[in-house]
């Protein structure tokens, strides 16, 4: 029987396919539950206010994330 591939350690499943570096680092430090403001996802990523706000408004725009009153999420998997 074929064992499928483990997760990399550390690593959040369902996340989306084909994310450049920037979005998939801004994507991971989303909270899984809740949302998180501008602020506390650059912190999470390691980025400044500026880059995380390009890398999740390119997630808002695929699709993978949402923005409402200034604080974002990811968005439900179909």
């Amino acid at each position: 029987m074929e064992r499928l591939a483990e997760p990399e350690p550390g690593r959040a499943t369902g996340v989306p396919a084909g994310l450049a570096e920037r979005e998939q680092r801004a994507w991971d430090a989303l909270p899984v539950r809740g949302t998180g403001t501008l602020e506390s996802v650059a912190r999470a990523a390691g980025f400044t206010v500026t880059e995380t706000r390009a890398a999740l408004g390119r997630l808002v725009l695929q699709g993978h994330a949402a923005e409402t009153a200034g604080r974002y999420r990811r968005t439900p998997r179909p």
